[in-house]
C-alpha cells in the first residue's frame, strides 16, 4: 500500500473539505451555532451544501488514489474516502468545541 499517498490525500482532502464548509458557515451564517437553528435549516440551502462539500471531496480523493495506485486500488480508495470524512468530522468537532 502507498500509505504516504493515502495519508497526504486524506489530509489535503480534509483540509479542503472542512475548510470550505467552515468558511461557508462563517461567510453566510456567521457562526457554527446558527446551523442548529431549525428556522435557518428549513429554509436555507447552506445546510445541504455544508455536508455536500466534504462528501464530494472524499469522492474525488478516493478517485485520485484509485487512479494513482497499482494494487489494491479499491481498498485504498475506500480508506482515503473514509479518512477524509473522519478528519472532516474531527475538524467540525474542534470548530464547534472552540466556538470559532
Amino acid at each position: 500500500m502507498r500509505f504516504k499517498l493515502v495519508l497526504l490525500t486524506s489530509l489535503a482532502g480534509a483540509l479542503i473539505g472542512a475548510g470550505a464548509s467552515i468558511g461557508l458557515i462563517r461567510a453566510t451564517l456567521g457562526s457554527w451555532m446558527k446551523t442548529y437553528d431549525p428556522a435557518l435549516s428549513a429554509h436555507g440551502w447552506t445546510t445541504i451544501v455544508i455536508y455536500l462539500i466534504p462528501l464530494t471531496i472524499a469522492l474525488l480523493g478516493g478517485v485520485f488514489v484509485y487512479r494513482h495506485t497499482a494494487r489494491r486500488r479499491k481498498l485504498q480508495a475506500v480508506i482515503t474516502g473514509t479518512l477524509v470524512l473522519l478528519l472532516c468530522l474531527v475538524a467540525y468537532i474542534a470548530f464547534d468545541y472552540f466556538r470559532l
